[in-house]
């Protein structure tokens, strides 16, 4: 697999059908190396949908096998709130939605208090994925002590999320 993802033959045939474009075959080609060439552009878009694509497959396959079996997924703030990360993220949150029963969140801080100022912002902007009929999202946080991770909970209450300590 190339630092790019899946090229192989189907998912080259796949993106040609799709697009009309074409993945080169020189992997040292410029305008594949190029994060912001129209076609790594085109081909991040493409395969963004078809990862979601294949979780709702999924979970359309395992719902006839076990209806009570839950799907989840979690990412970074980073891969939501920053263009960089989202623009060379291989999933996209919003598409992938349609596939979960549950949307989480890690929240990579080893002191709670220090950086709760950031924290509560990133946590509610993870919100846009539930909504009334969808379950809360819920946010891992990684803290070492007692006040923190009391303090991560508060923070998560705040937010309207489920917290996982």
């Amino acid at each position: 697999m190339m630092r790019h993802g899946c090229t192989c033959r189907h998912c080259r045939d796949a993106f040609r059908r799709d697009t009309g474009w074409t993945i080169p075959l020189n992997e040292l080609d410029a305008a594949w190396n190029d994060r912001l060439s129209p076609l790594r552009r085109r081909w991040q878009d493409w395969r963004r949908k078809t990862t979601a694509n294949w979780y709702v497959e999924l979970r359309r396959r395992v719902k006839d096998l076990n209806p009570s079996l839950a799907i989840s997924i979690y990412t970074t703030p980073d891969g939501f709130t920053s263009p960089l990360p989202r623009r060379n993220a291989s999933i996209d949150q919003i598409e992938l939605r349609r596939a979960l029963n549950y949307f989480g969140t890690e929240m990579m801080t080893r002191s709670a208090m220090r950086t709760g100022r950031n924290l509560l912002p990133h946590a509610r902007a993870k919100n846009i994925l539930s909504g009334p009929d969808l379950p809360p999202v819920w946010t891992w946080y990684y803290n070492v002590d007692y006040p923190n991770n009391y303090f991560a909970w508060g923070l998560s209450m705040l937010a309207g999320q489920t917290p996982l300590l």
